[in-house]
């Protein structure tokens, strides 16, 4: 194996350990890979470069298991290894294409928020104010107390009823 090779292979380890990481994956460049396939398709044009980082990514991992898989092989170019050094650090630096659509959603579901207030925010509508030991509950929740305590309260008066004297 070649110099190249070798910077190329150790490169992509630490690029797939990264995305193992952000992602909580367990294949790190593919689940990357699989994340990008499952993108909004009505966001990506907004993303500059979606297109071309997903081929040369795959491009990359396609070298990666040439250089894992096959006993000399030596496609591995310079440009290879510039472009994989370049991809790790624009996730570092958070300017990779995942992160920039992470910032395209958050940012547009803001500005829904603020053209589109939540339900009871009216100002027209007068709110409970909060409790100190947080938000108010739930419907379902008080629901399924209720259901549990009285499911208790049964158990309980059923075992007393029916005690041995």
């Amino acid at each position: 194996m070649q110099k190249v090779e070798q910077d190329f292979f150790e490169e992509f380890k630490r690029l797939d350990a990264l995305c193992r990481d952000l992602l909580s994956a367990k294949r790190g460049v593919s689940a990357y890979l699989e994340r990008m396939e499952q993108a909004p398709a009505a966001l990506l044009p907004q993303v500059p470069g979606w297109r071309d980082d997903y081929h040369a990514l795959k491009h990359l991992r396609w070298v990666r298991n040439k250089i894992a898989h096959e006993t000399g092989f030596a496609g591995c170019t310079p440009g290879d290894l510039q472009r994989l050094t370049g991809f790790t650090e624009r996730v570092l630096r958070k300017e990779d294409p995942l992160a920039l659509l992470y910032q395209l959603e958050r940012a547009q579901q803001g500005a829904r928020r603020q053209a589109c207030p939540a339900e009871g925010s009216h100002p027209s509508k007068k709110r409970a104010a909060p409790r100190a030991g947080g938000p108010a509950p739930q419907p379902q929740r008080i629901r399924l107390c209720a259901a549990v305590l009285l499911a208790l309260f049964a158990s309980l008066a059923a075992y007393l009823f029916f005690l041995p004297r």
